[in-house]
């Protein structure tokens, strides 16, 4: 009988030998530096957000700070009104009344600065 050599196995397909080397140095190059890229992104989020914190923990303690003032200013008003012609009550009256400005002032450059951090995260 006419026996025919055996044929020799097909050569593995090309998806094999991706498995086998995987990507070329570059691409892997590529995706460690994309990855890298993503290890920054996501720090950076993580720190505009510990400054939405502290930002936000400035603002609390500045409302504070207003409330207070308009005690001190509700009181130095009372205390001015019952002796209208005493300039010194007059004058506590407008300096703690300037104060609170200056806070009101202060909170609203916080809430500035907490909406632009924000701005940032998107």
């Amino acid at each position: 009988a006419c026996s025919s050599p055996p044929t020799p196995p097909p050569p593995p397909p090309p998806v094999v030998m991706d498995l086998v080397h995987p990507e070329p140095p570059e691409v892997k190059a590529e995706i460690t530096k994309v990855e890298k890229e993503i290890t920054k992104v996501e720090k950076e989020i993580t720190k505009v957000e510990q400054e939405i914190t502290k930002v936000e923990k400035e603002i609390t303690k500045v409302e504070k700070q207003i409330a207070d003032k308009e005690v001190e200013c509700r009181d130095a008003f009372c205390a001015w009104k019952a002796k209208p012609d005493c300039m010194v009550l007059k004058c506590q009256v407008d300096d703690l009344c300037a104060d609170k400005q200056q806070l009101r002032a202060e909170e609203q450059q916080l809430r500035a600065d907490k909406q632009q951090l924000r701005e940032r995260l998107r």
